[in-house]
């Protein structure tokens, strides 16, 4: 047998490993060992498949140990089909935890405490945050923002993905901060809601620096109670009060 040959090719080795762990998440992977020729004339079949079972078991236990390292503790499955109880600590937009008679007339960050259990930075690059986002396909067409001005009875299309018959907001002198300004109270947040410190000062004209920024609401989908109050978080917004808004709303 050469040396190089796929360990698929052993007789009675099978890829067949359980991929319904409820505590990690893993990957299949396909192994490509390389036999010394030395070791099919010495030891056989049997001597080859123990050393393929053991470098299969040492691969596998790296990759499990891996992704159970970058896991948190709310982006993985305990197996109850009943929604988790969040009965947690709420956080500031600077990372501090609010107290009761202390700091609670602090808007409370929704990235920070979640982000405590759940992995904001890959939810933030989902299709509902990414459109702004640089290197993101545009997929298919959508219904677009619908940018009015009464004074000329114009009705734009805008969208910061390239669909056809669409303007980028740019293109009519509305930067994301004016752009958040007029769509805001219909945005989940995140995206170019919460631009880079580079991108802030961008323009001079924006208020990011008084306004703050539109980080990504949660609780606007996932939330069961009937109190958030989101006509409070139009107001806020429309104030240039863009973490507040949020805050209020609830």
């Amino acid at each position: 047998m050469p040396a190089g040959i796929q360990a698929r090719g052993f007789r009675g080795l099978k890829q067949n490993q359980d991929m319904r762990d409820k505590n990690t998440s893993t990957i299949p992977c396909s192994m490509i060992v390389g036999v010394a020729p030395s070791c099919q004339k010495q030891g056989g079949a049997r001597p080859i498949r123990q050393w393929m079972g053991l470098l299969l078991l040492i691969s596998w236990t790296s990759i499990t140990q891996a992704q159970t390292a970058t896991t948190l503790i709310g982006d993985a499955s305990d197996g109850s089909q009943c929604p988790a109880v969040h009965h947690m600590d709420l956080y500031t937009h600077d990372g501090f935890r609010i107290f009761p008679g202390v700091n609670d007339d602090q808007p409370f960050s929704q990235r920070i405490t979640c982000g405590k259990c759940h992995d904001v930075v890959t939810i933030e690059s989902g299709w509902h945050f990414n459109a702004g986002q640089k290197g993101v396909q545009d997929g298919r067409p959508g219904e677009p923002w619908i940018f009015w001005d009464c004074a000329t009875a114009t009705q734009i299309p805008l969208s910061y993905r390239s669909w056809p018959g669409t303007y980028r907001p740019e293109q009519i002198g509305l930067s994301d901060w004016r752009f958040i300004q007029a769509f805001g109270r219909h945005m989940p947040g995140g995206g170019v809601g919460q631009p880079s410190e580079e991108e802030q000062v961008k323009n001079p004209e924006d208020r990011w620096a008084q306004s703050g920024l539109l980080e990504v609401q949660c609780l606007a989908c996932h939330d069961f109670g009937f109190a958030q109050d989101l006509a409070q978080v139009t107001d806020q917004i429309n104030k240039q009060k863009l973490p507040l808004g949020r805050y209020r709303g609830l």
